[in-house]
């Protein structure tokens, strides 16, 4: 009578591919592998480097239960390729019962015969986005950083460490305002050659002269920041005016 876990895994690995059952009909394979199949021989250039090359793709295949040492072995020799790059031979790498791998086309069908075999997904394959691909545009950080550079003659942010945490904000928070939408060229109303509040004014209509709803003015607004109670004059603490930290109302 068998009763080691290695004599199972050797009698289910005699019975993997001969199983008159086609066990691949409950297997669950990700609709993205047959696309890759259609495109190995022309992959699209938004692919994500790494996913496809001409003999198979890389993912990740899981099972009703973890794989024995034989399991691995006869999984190899019709094409699956494991990962080793946590696990010290002869282990490979795993979280429970699934397993990252590289899975040759030729040996696709054979690998959904395997009688344990439940599911069949490649790595996410479209080219993910840089965090400030989209959303720093939409928030003028390659001007902020340019007028940072104008103001203190260094290079903004260079050096600094960023940390992304995903909590509740302050959307009302002047920092997170998209004050303006562009450039505009200032109008010196009294020609003294200084920016004065309530007189000189930026042409948003292009037409060379200060409209009424082109005169600058400077709020010396005071608020309070419920998260550290931390109260403010103005925008900096004081009542002059700093490009790379006060806001300009120009409505």
């Amino acid at each position: 009578m068998l009763r080691t876990r290695s004599a199972w895994c050797l009698l289910a690995g005699l019975l993997a591919f001969v199983a008159p059952a086609r066990a691949h009909e409950r297997v669950v394979v990700a609709p993205t592998v047959d696309f890759l199949r259609a495109v190995k021989d022309k992959p699209p250039s938004w692919l994500r480097p790494g996913v496809l090359d001409p003999s198979g793709f890389q993912g990740t295949i899981r099972f009703d239960s973890q794989l024995c040492r034989e399991d691995v072995e006869r999984l190899e020799l019709v094409g699956v390729t494991f990962s080793r790059r946590f696990a010290e031979p002869p282990d490979v790498d795993h979280i429970g019962s699934v397993y990252p791998v590289h899975v040759a086309w030729e040996g696709l069908d054979l690998l959904l015969e395997f009688p344990t075999l439940l599911q069949v997904e490649p790595v996410l394959i479209d080219r993910p986005e840089l965090p400030l691909e989209v959303t720093g545009p939409l928030c003028a950080v390659p001007q902020l950083a340019r007028a940072v550079e104008v103001v203190t003659a260094e290079r903004g942010g260079e050096g600094v460490k960023i940390a992304d945490v995903d909590h509740g904000i302050d959307v009302f928070h002047p920092s997170f305002f998209y004050a303006d939408g562009g450039f505009y060229p200032w109008l010196d109303v009294d020609g003294d050659g200084e920016l004065t509040f309530g007189v000189d004014a930026v042409d948003l209509d292009g037409n060379g002269e200060p409209g009424p709803a082109e005169t600058l003015e400077y709020e010396d607004v005071d608020f309070i920041d419920l998260g550290d109670e931390d109260s403010y004059g103005g925008l900096d603490g004081d009542s002059h005016f700093e490009p790379a930290v006060d806001w300009l109302f120009a409505d």
